[in-house]
């Protein structure tokens, strides 16, 4: 039976970090996701809000509409009807599971819930824009959503209408197609 000395052990650990550290450096590895870059996820999900066509949408349909990533949404929102000083929509989400970016271009108080009424917790917003890495943005809501589908409720206090998108972290696309 062979006897391990400390050095041995030592050299053997060296030898496995080493080559896990080559790993992780080495040109086109994606075995494993490091995380997201917050900066580097909001920039690419900025570029739909500040150009490529728009899609319009209207608060004031029976069923709320449905919304995908990767697209710049006009939405119309409708009077609040308990106040007349806020509006107010509501659109639906089908997730493919993973970190959502929802970028807004005015101040808006988003809330998500899931297919049974509850309401997801984001892990940051911020809604005091403009958001730093988009100058286009005001609002941003970066939530964690597994695969299912979500209802996204926008409230703003006095703009009847805002643009948005929704961008999923670790999605890359060309851009020069929208």
């Amino acid at each position: 039976m062979m006897k391990w000395t400390p050095k041995a052990l030592l050299l053997i650990g060296a030898y496995v970090f080493a080559f896990a550290l080559a790993g992780c450096g080495s040109e086109g590895h994606d075995h494993h996701d490091h995380g997201p870059d917050h900066d580097d996820e909001i920039s690419a999900g900025c570029h739909h809000i500040e150009s490529g066509s728009v899609m319009t949408l209207s608060a004031d349909s029976d069923d709320a509409q449905q919304v995908s990533i990767h697209a710049r949404y006009e939405m119309e929102l409708r009077a609040d009807p308990d106040t007349n000083e806020a509006f107010e929509g509501t659109v639906v989400y089908q997730s493919p599971g993973g970190l959502h970016y929802l970028l807004f271009t005015e101040a808006v108080s988003a809330t998500v819930t899931d297919a049974d009424g509850n309401v997801v917790q984001p892990s940051q917003t911020n809604t005091n824009g403009p958001i730093v890495g988009c100058d286009g943005a005001n609002s941003l809501v970066i939530i964690p959503l597994p695969t299912g589908e979500y209802r996204i409720d926008i409230q703003t206090s006095m703009i009847s209408k805002v643009e948005f998108t929704v961008h999923r972290a670790g999605d890359s696309h060309d851009h020069h197609d929208h």
